[in-house]
């Protein structure tokens, strides 16, 4: 991934975005293989029909339209990603070999997905806008400048309920995530999903309607937003929206199908890695040049950087959860994490 900084009459936004592609390329090599690894683990644990949660929740999920995922996710110790080519090859050629992380087919890129997008939040939207105590929500936003997203703009409406990941969830709580009520008006395209996401130290549910929008559409106050969605009721739609502060995100993500052996079943799955850069306000494809340290070539440090790995039940997300599916999953990403935890790559510190 080294490379001459000297470029001539070359724009160097745009040679460092061809170098990320090459970078990118050197993943894809090692996530995608010829042959299912050996290494996938057989289901352990009982396999009661209501796991990962009761079959009666699931099913108002799904009758509701709502898809369903589930992600395991790490923080990744962004100071051993030196240099950060090596460094990356051997963090995938680990989870590849852990947990047999190969793909048999892809839905998008079979080379996979390099995108660069900048994100905020707004500032305690539900508050500041007055929604009803039935929308405890808060809103992400995220303009795409590079990837397959290049000039879009994506809203995230979102619920959360955390839990301690070894305890039982409360499933009010869950069923209070399925009946936000989140439509958006005709002709907006959207995904609406309810996904648990496991993270070393806890657990959390999401309920996230997102809107995928024209990169110009103006979100400046409560009503920009709330416009966008039917019957969303604020109190204040002159108050101005208040960003947090912005981070960009480079994000190398492969979506496809991996056949499960033991189980004769095909999942769809995402597999994502990702890195965060804040300190700048980002705007346009000229500021990635700031990524690239100008005397070694490589990538600088991250202020943080994360691996997820993404499932949705049968039929795209719209079926109910096969236990066996789950639970060999749930091994695969244990089985990750302590093989990571020892070479220090996880960050292990829930306090970070």
């Amino acid at each position: 991934f080294l490379f001459v900084w000297r470029v001539g009459a070359m724009k160097r936004s745009t040679l460092i975005i061809r170098c990320l592609i090459v970078y990118s390329l050197v993943i894809t090599t090692i996530l995608f293989a010829d042959t299912i690894s050996n290494v996938i683990s057989m289901v352990t644990g009982s396999q009661d029909r209501d796991y990962p949660m009761p079959r009666n929740i699931q099913e108002h999920i799904v009758k509701r339209g709502i898809v369903q995922s589930r992600e395991y996710s790490f923080k990744v110790n962004q100071v051993l990603l030196q240099p950060r080519s090596s460094k990356i090859e051997e963090l995938f050629n680990l989870i590849k070999q852990t947990g047999g992380l190969v793909f048999t087919k892809t839905k998008d890129n079979p080379k996979g997905n390099l995108s660069v997008h900048f994100e905020y939040d707004f500032e305690r939207f539900k508050d500041s806008c007055g929604l009803p105590e039935s929308m405890e929500t808060s809103v992400r936003v995220r303009e795409h400048f590079y990837g397959e997203s290049k000039g879009s703009l994506t809203l995230d409406v979102r619920g959360n309920y955390h839990h301690v990941a070894n305890a039982d969830p409360k499933l009010d709580q869950i069923f209070a995530l399925a009946n936000i009520p989140l439509q958006p008006v005709a002709g907006v395209i959207s995904i609406d999903t309810l996904e648990e996401g496991y993270h070393v130290c806890d657990s959390k549910y999401t309920r996230e309607m997102r809107l995928v929008l024209p990169q110009e559409t103006e979100l400046n106050t409560c009503a920009d937003v709330s416009n966008l969605f039917l019957g969303m009721k604020v109190t204040n739609p002159r108050t101005p929206l208040r960003r947090t502060p912005s981070a960009m995100w480079l994000v190398w993500k492969h979506h496809g199908f991996m056949h499960l052996d033991e189980l004769d079943v095909e999942v769809e799955v995402e597999s994502t890695f990702a890195l965060q850069y804040r300190g700048s306000i980002f705007r346009t494809e000229a500021d990635v040049e700031f990524l690239i340290n100008s005397r070694t070539g490589e990538l600088v440090v991250p202020s943080k950087a994360e691996y997820s790995l993404r499932i949705f039940s049968q039929n795209e997300g719209h079926s109910i959860w096969d236990p066996k599916i789950v639970r060999t999953f749930d091994r695969k990403y244990k089985d990750i994490v302590d093989a990571l935890a020892n070479k220090n790559y996880v960050v292990t510190d829930c306090n970070e």
